[in-house]
């Protein structure tokens, strides 16, 4: 992209998008998520329960496995 002399051009750093499953923010569902759930089993921790049902367990392997790949 060209700019002109005395134009000036901003970039404005974009969040990756959000979704389930997504433990650590990266803008992926993938093995640092297994990770992370399997570090809180059995544990009431608010970001590896990612199904909100109040303890990290099977279901939530599961989901994370179910979301697994880029987030869109």
């Amino acid at each position: 992209m060209q700019v002109a002399a005395g134009m000036f051009h901003t970039i404005v750093p974009v969040a990756p998008p959000d979704c389930d499953g997504n433990i650590n923010g990266d803008g992926e569902v993938g093995v640092d998520e297994i990770l992370g759930v399997v570090a809180a089993w059995g544990t009431d921790d608010a970001d590896a329960d990612v199904n909100d049902d109040g303890i990290v367990d099977t279901n939530d392997l599961l989901f994370v496995l179910a979301a697994w790949g880029p987030c869109s």
